[in-house]
């Protein structure tokens, strides 16, 4: 049999594959060649996603990085253990707060701690849903 290949403009959607599993998986009854089916299609949802992942990632390139290097950073990314990706993200976020906060403290010099936390909010979760969660944003607004 020969292996079905997509091209990511022509793959079916993740959903359509998902749901294509869960009737293979509901009508196999014990049939092996049912069960191999959904096997297959489970193999073509994560090729999809693959596919989907790499296409977003390598259009994301950053103008800086030589495209070798990005090629080296790429093979150690994958090469890491999930809890170091999900160390390196957290590190990334933190980082990403921290000089946030620094460009509010310069924008409002006179700001208090709790006023400077209350505009990062506003920058995180957006106008409406942080002044739904935290109340009134102080003045000046963060977003103009």
């Amino acid at each position: 049999m020969q292996k079905q290949t997509w091209r990511a403009d022509s793959a079916p959607r993740v959903d359509d594959i998902t749901n294509w599993i869960r009737l293979a998986e509901n009508e196999c009854n014990g049939d092996d060649r049912l069960l191999t089916r959904s096997l297959r299609l489970e193999a073509t949802l994560e090729e999809t996603k693959t596919l989907w992942y790499s296409k977003v990632a390598m259009s994301m390139r950053l103008s800086d990085t030589h495209p070798e290097v990005e090629k080296i950073q790429i093979e150690l990314i994958r090469s890491m253990p999930p809890y170091q990706r999900f160390q390196l993200v957290t590190d990334l976020i933190m980082t990403g707060r921290a000089l946030s906060l620094s460009g509010l403290r310069e924008r409002f010099p006179t700001a208090t701690p709790g006023e400077l936390h209350r505009h990062l909010a506003t920058l995180i979760l957006g106008p409406e849903l942080a002044t739904k969660v935290y109340g009134p944003e102080p003045d000046p607004p963060t977003l103009r």
